[in-house]
């Protein structure tokens, strides 16, 4: 995961500009060269594909990932995850 967050786009076709899902305006005067930016700034992740499975995707396609066990319902992630954050302020 890129740890900063940022307007900039990573590939042209995610603006909905050009018919993608992420909404944009007019990059500022600052940015030359880009002609747009992202509204919201978002992080990036990198993933490594076996080329198989880069196979079925495209340049630019965006892609939902969950980052948790299989084995773990979304309610038991969302519990671990509120108890380890109040600990770590409880800790503070």
């Amino acid at each position: 995961m890129v740890p900063r967050a940022s307007v900039s786009l990573t590939h042209p076709a995610l603006a909905a500009a050009y018919g993608g899902a992420l909404p944009v305006k007019p990059a500022s005067s600052e940015k030359q060269g880009d002609e747009y930016e992202l509204l919201d700034p978002r992080f990036n992740l990198v993933v490594s594909l076996a080329s198989d499975q880069s196979l079925e995707l495209y340049a630019g396609q965006r892609i939902d990932v969950t980052c948790r066990p299989q084995h773990h319902s979304v309610g038991r992630h969302l519990y671990h995850q509120v108890s380890s954050w109040l600990n770590k302020r409880l800790e503070e």
